[in-house]
Order: C-alpha cells, then structure tokens, then sequence
C-alpha cells in the first residue's frame, strides 16, 4: 500500500496475533461489546472529486457521473464488499457539501426525504450542512454568507421542524389501508405541527450530559487508500497516479475548503512559519503527520493533497479513479476485514437478516436489526407522535404558552407606542406572569418525566 495508507504487511505485522488485537478491541468498547465498522465510499456528481484531474486516467470512469449505469455499477460493487452505504456530497455552490438546511424550507426538504425513505425502504439518510460558500449564498440573491453563529441557530431550529414533521405531523398508526369502510388514512390522526418560529441557541460529552448514549453517535474519519496485489504494484500505481493528479486543482480545491490562497505566498516560504493561523495550523498538522518532510512550501501540501484530499469528517472511502478504488477495495481490503476481524466482532460477512425477510434499513446498518426508527434517547425522539396516544402533549403545551407569550409582548408594546391610550393594568400583568412562570416549571417537569419513562 503505497504512502497515504498503511502497507498490507505493516497491517499483517500490527495485527498478527488476533487475540491481542481481541482484548484492544474490548477495552476501547463499551461495555465490552466490540464497535462494529462503518465503511461508506464518498461519491459526488462530478469528474475526479477530491483527487483532481485523475479523470484523464484511462481507467477512469468517473467522466460517466451523469449515467445511470456508473451509479447503479458502484452500489453494487460497494454492496458486493458488505459497505454500508454510497455517500453522495452535493453542492449549491461550487462543491462539495450535501444538503444545506440554510437555503431551502424545512417542509420541501422533509417532503423529499421523506419520500426517498419510502421508495428505497428505509435506505436513505440526509448530512446537513449549513453552507459557507459565498457563491452558495450569491446563488440564492444574498451578498455573503449568513454569519457563522446565525447559520447553526437557524440550523438547530430547522432541525426541530424536519424531526417535528417526520416524526410527529402522522401518528404512526395514521395509515389504515381499510378497503371495507373506504379509509385509506384517518384524518384525525394527521395534523398540523404549529412550530412556532425562533431562533434559540439552545461531542460525546454533551450527548452524554443530555442522557444520550455517547457512542451512539458515530464519528468517523476519511481515508483515502491505494491497494493492490503487493506493496510494490501498489506503489508503482501511486506513482502512475501522480503524474495525473493536478496540483491546480488541488490549489482550487484547498482554497475552496479552506478559505485560504497558497499563491500568496513565497514558493520557498515554509508556511508554519510564514503563514496565517489557518494555514500555520494545517501545515503543522501535516508535519505531525509527515514527520520525514522537512519543510512545508505551499507545493508540499498540494503535492500531499492532490490525491486523496485533505480528509474529510465524514464516513467515506474516497476515490482516486473510479471505479477502480471502490473495486480494489472490495477485491483487497474487505477480505481482509472479514478474514482478521469477524470473529472480533467488529465486521460483517454479509449484511445482516431481519426476521420479515426485508432489507436491511440504513439505521438498522448501523445501530442493528429492529433500529429502523429514531432510539429512544434520540432528541428527535420527543416528536414521535406513536400509535394509540394523544399528539407530544409538551410540544402543544410550550406552543401554547409561546403564543400566549407573543401575544402579552404584544400588548406591552402597544402600550409603550400608544401610552395612555391604551389601558393595561398591573394585575393583568401580574396574573399573567404568576400563571406562565408555574405554567413553565411544571412543563418542565412532565417532559423529564416523559423522557424517563422512554
């Protein structure tokens, strides 16, 4: 395996014997239960994505995004190695971010999520990003993007509405299908989900504070690997590699994901000495990483990024050709998963069966068989309008005290516009705010109770 992944015989010698491998595995697991992999291959609708200028390579096929067939080719080259999943960035301005929750209405993205979910039974899944992208907030009439702090308040509350309308807009019983009395879906048990609209600021750690099971949310890093036969075919296809990859591109695309511009620079300036706190930082956490490259010139970290990317926080496998990555990686590398660690537990065989027979959710691929819908500590979860109750009675309850407090302000200020005009007493301040304060702290208190009883 050639210089950004580690060799096969480096693997084989870390991880000769199984049964220390075993007793690492256990004691960084929870409760001695081994954490199974996530392996995902990092897709996106256009030529080369992160290792630019590679669709040249003859091998190549990435130029053919727009046909069915290369799609439909690698899902079942990926299923075919027991991968979790395809994943596919996206871009509303120049590349590579998934589905942004700043530029389009919670109620059209739900109603499009919601009905892949449907017609791939469970198998699709949303990142949500926020876009930094000047040209993202330019495409939608905006002059610069919405502040950092903004976007992420907005994002918490879009959050909400999506959860609230998946979750809580049918109850789960709302569909009938009863043919004899001509009901196709309860009306009664379909409503509307009131949000009321604010913005409120509201890893692991903070999961775990909020009752969540830490490792029940997933962290995963991106890697990029070269393989083949033996170390030596492998290197020599880096090689053959690089004299494709474009260090232009690389250029473009690090200033893309950055917000930094190397050609600044002087081209013998080393830049953890030279340059700005972003790029100082990125240049250290090369030298860290590359400790036998003695200075980092803007071209030694192109020249490290121009196959493989910078590294991405998500759960991909990236390309460098394609479909050849995603086949040597089912040819070399899943074999070696199943061979050295099924039996740890932490990799699959094949995927695995659900009693009806159906296939496999994609919750269900990483939290287990009968995991189709959110986990109870999942702060989605409180939306969840189930079979045989009443509507989330906590939701209703702050709805309405919100409108009731919308509308007091509402009165405060026209007394302050309108003055003596207008006659609001101090007992009707007073027995407003002695109902509220009580009316909060007791909705408080059913929601704990309500979240302990889940």
């Amino acid at each position: 395996m050639a210089e950004q992944s580690a060799t096969r015989q480096h693997a084989a010698e870390r991880y000769t014997d199984t049964a220390a491998y075993g007793a690492q595995v256990k004691q960084t697991s929870r409760a001695g239960k081994p954490r199974r992999w996530l392996l995902n291959g990092f897709e996106m609708s256009t030529t080369g994505h992160i290792t630019t200028g590679l669709w040249r390579h003859p091998k190549d096929r990435s130029a053919s995004y727009h046909d069915i067939e290369y799609w439909q080719h690698i899902a079942k080259t990926l299923e075919r190695g027991k991968f979790n999943g395809i994943f596919i960035a996206d871009c509303l301005g120049a590349y590579d971010i998934t589905h942004s929750v700043t530029y389009e209405a919670p109620f059209t993205l739900s109603r499009r999520f919601a009905t892949l979910d449907h017609l791939t039974k469970g198998r699709a899944a949303i990142n949500v990003v926020t876009s930094i992208l000047e040209s993202s907030a330019k495409n939608f009439g905006l002059d610069e993007p919405i502040e950092h702090d903004e976007r992420y308040r907005r994002a918490d509350e879009y959050m909400d509405v999506l959860y609230k309308l998946w979750e809580s807009s049918w109850r789960d019983d709302a569909v009938k299908k009863d043919v004899e009395r001509n009901v196709y879906a309860d009306p009664t048990l379909v409503r509307t989900i009131d949000h009321i609209r604010t913005q409120v600021d509201a890893l692991r750690s903070n999961a775990a504070a909020s009752g969540r099971d830490p490792y029940s949310i997933k962290v995963v890093a991106a890697i990029c690997v070269i393989l083949d036969e033996t170390d030596e075919k492998a290197a020599a296809k880096f090689a053959e590699y690089g004299e494709y990859a474009s260090t232009t591109g690389a250029a473009t695309l690090f200033g893309g994901w950055t917000g930094q511009d190397l050609s600044v620079y002087d081209e013998e300036a080393d830049l953890r000495d030279v340059g700005n706190p972003a790029v100082k930082a990125i240049a250290n956490g090369f030298a860290k990483l590359y400790p036998e490259t003695k200075t980092w010139r803007a071209i030694d970290i192109l020249n490290k990024t121009k196959i493989g990317g910078m590294g991405h926080p998500t759960a991909n496998f990236s390309y460098v050709t394609q479909p050849g990555s995603f086949e040597d990686l089912v040819e070399y590398l899943v074999p070696e998963l199943q061979k050295r660690f099924v039996v740890l537990g932490v990799h699959w065989l094949d995927y695995p069966e659900t009693p009806e027979g159906r296939s496999l959710t994609a919750r269900e691929g990483v939290y287990g068989v009968g995991e189709s819908r959110l986990r109870k500590d999942h702060y989605g979860s409180r939306f969840s309008w189930k079979a045989d109750q009443e509507p989330p009675f906590i939701m209703e309850s702050l709805n309405a005290l919100f409108n009731a407090c919308n509308a007091w302000l509402s009165i405060v200020i026209f007394k302050q516009t309108y003055g003596p005009r207008f006659k609001r007493g101090f007992w009707s301040d007073f027995c407003f705010i002695a109902i509220s304060i009580p009316g909060f702290v007791l909705i408080w208190f059913l929601h704990k109770r309500q979240l302990r009883r889940n």
